[in-house]
């Protein structure tokens, strides 16, 4: 006699729940990877965006110290500029004086009196 098309075979029903379970333990076990990988994402990208704050956190120092040493240095350059130019008016002062003094003794020297014509005129 003939199985009917409704009956089956005992070992078909466990293998197909058998395949089934598999899948179901997979799918778990996929889900359960999907997420210690979000978990893993979070925690790479929370230490990048520490690394990207103490990197900001030091450039920022980095800049601000090289502003200062800048500052610092353009205003050691302003001041030795400032020296230099106060200091300027006296010496030529100085020197208008030697080269009168120069043309003083050369007409002593020789006898001439029309060093006061070459004088040049004072700053």
């Amino acid at each position: 006699m003939p199985k009917s098309a409704l009956q089956t075979d005992p070992r078909i029903d466990e293998a197909m729940n058998a395949v089934l379970e598999k899948e179901r333990q997979s799918r778990e076990k996929i889900e359960h990877c999907e997420r210690e990988a979000a978990a893993l994402l979070d925690k790479a990208q929370g230490r990048a965006r520490a690394v990207s704050d103490r990197t900001d956190k030091r450039i920022t120092a980095f800049r601000q110290r090289c502003e200062e040493t800048t500052r610092h240095e353009v205003n050691e350059l302003l001041a030795e500029d400032r020296e230099r130019c106060e200091r300027t008016p006296m010496q030529e002062r100085e020197i208008y004086q030697l080269d009168a003094a120069v043309r003083r003794l050369a007409a002593m020297l020789t006898g001439d009196g029309a060093d006061d014509d070459d004088k040049p005129a004072m700053p």
